[in-house]
């Protein structure tokens, strides 16, 4: 009670409450030697119990333009009590997994249901697979030995997967990316068993955007949740609203956060947590870091 006293004051008394991730993993996890710290970028955090599991990307080195791409080479999971401290429970590897190696482990989601755990991951931009386990500390297996969402399942690209679960119990996962600068995200209901796939994706139709999209044009990261009976679609701040998990959406704006995030609740309290990029002098690398803020919802389904 004392712990969670002090963070509730602490969170009132700066308004703005944000965390910067330990950047090496605080147990051995016989990850490759490196000489780069290991940032935590695209996370999704998940309530359990009374502690908060964080699934993660792992970016070894920073974004260079030189090559012009992140170095991922595994997905790790941690978990705090507090939101403060942080305790490492497990790594999936792409080796343990249908991808094999690979430096391209994009943003995944975890998840639990029915007493197991289900970790949808990326294969860079291709295809999502899904390793489940009995707990998040792991050992993950391969549920599949082979894509759940395949390439060219859609006109969208297959990664960036959320999943999602409704107060109905039904199953969900979004993902995709945008097609000439336009909403191009696709929902897709799962069985029972949270491996295997209930029809065909749907795509969703967001409306009222604005005329000079600027800053809110669609990428990739979409993220699903529930608020007060609304369905929230996010791509990154962006968000849209429905009162129909399939949609259409209504826009209404942009969050008080930016980058790949996802919002979750934890003791009463709605947070968001996303990704906050730092660059060097020269602007040729960017470092990744998870942060944290708490938000509230409004009764005209704006986010505050």
């Amino acid at each position: 009670m004392r712990i969670r006293k002090n963070l509730i004051n602490f969170i009132y008394s700066s308004l703005v409450f944000i965390i910067f991730f330990s950047c090496y993993s605080q147990q051995k996890i016989n990850p490759p030697k490196i000489n780069a710290p290991l940032a935590m970028p695209d996370i999704n955090m998940v309530q359990y119990g009374d502690r908060v599991y964080a699934f993660s990307g792992t970016d070894v080195m920073p974004y260079n333009k030189d090559i012009n791409t992140f170095i991922m080479p595994y997905w790790r999971c941690y978990s705090s009590s507090d939101l403060v401290n942080w305790t490492f429970e497990s790594m999936l590897k792409p080796e343990d997994t249908y991808i094999g190696k690979s430096d391209k482990c994009f943003a995944g989601h975890g998840i639990e249901r029915n007493g197991k755990w289900y970790w949808y991951f990326s294969n860079f931009v291709n295809d999502v697979g899904v390793a489940v386990s009995d707990s998040p500390k792991g050992p993950w297996k391969d549920a599949l030995g082979e894509p759940l969402l395949p390439k060219d399942l859609t006109d969208s690209h297959e990664y960036d997967p959320c999943a999602f679960i409704d107060d109905d119990g039904r199953a969900y996962l979004t993902f995709g990316s945008h097609k000439n600068k336009k909403i191009n995200y696709y929902i897709v209901e799962l069985n029972d068993d949270m491996v295997s796939l209930k029809g065909e994706p749907k795509k969703l139709e967001v409306n009222n955007m604005p005329k000079n999209p600027g800053a809110i044009i669609p990428v990739d990261a979409s993220f699903l949740h529930k608020s007060n009976g609304l369905y929230y679609l996010s791509w990154r701040s962006p968000y849209a609203v429905s009162k129909n998990i399939n949609g259409p959406y209504e826009y209404i704006g942009n969050a008080p956060a930016y980058g790949h995030l996802g919002y979750f609740k934890f003791n009463n309290q709605w947070f968001v947590n996303f990704t906050t990029l730092k660059q060097d002098k020269g602007m040729r690398r960017r470092y990744r870091f998870g942060s944290l803020i708490y938000v509230h919802f409004n009764d005209d389904g704006s986010i505050t």
